[in-house]
């Protein structure tokens, strides 16, 4: 994918005018990119501006009957337990509160996590993960910080902790 390209918030199939009176067909749906639909490693290349938006609407709406259909969510996902999350979240070493305000939510939400009375989100089966990388709680610490509009408790402990191991 273009990192440059702009990424779709609407439906699109359209006929796109070409050389000499022709038309190009492109489609794309949200999330996603416009793309010409293609005929081997071309653009296809129509007669007619109907002809190829019907094209486009038909590779459209076959891309999203193609993507696989489960019955549950659960068929996808394995969440994590009250039990295992608590693990996860002892292992990075991350106060209760603090990671309420990283993950952007309340503290009695992540007890609840905790305590089985509410599922755990599955992301945080892998961000917790992640989070154990070195440097990683830091700069997720950064990134909360540049999109808060006041300044936490836990970001004072971390400047002091980095003023403590440089000097």
């Amino acid at each position: 994918m273009d990192n440059n390209a702009p990424v779709l918030r609407h439906y699109v199939a359209e006929a796109v005018p070409s050389l000499g009176g022709t038309f190009l067909a492109r489609f794309g749906f949200p999330g996603g990119v416009v793309d010409f639909v293609l005929e081997g490693n071309k653009p296809a290349v129509y007669r007619s501006a109907a002809a190829a938006e019907n094209a486009a609407a038909r590779v459209l709406v076959e891309s999203l009957n193609s993507r696989q259909r489960f019955g549950s969510k659960r068929e996808l996902s394995q969440k994590m337990t009250g039990d295992e999350f608590a693990a996860e979240l002892a292992e990075t070493d991350i106060p209760l509160s603090d990671f309420a305000q990283m993950w952007g939510t309340k503290q009695e939400k992540v007890v609840g996590w905790i305590q089985g009375e509410a599922d755990v989100p599955f992301p945080l089966r892998w961000v917790l993960r992640l989070l154990r990388r070195p440097g990683a709680i830091e700069e997720a610490q950064k990134i909360v910080a540049e999109n808060i509009s006041y300044k936490p408790a836990w970001l004072e402990r971390v400047r002091q902790r980095a003023e403590n191991e440089e000097g």
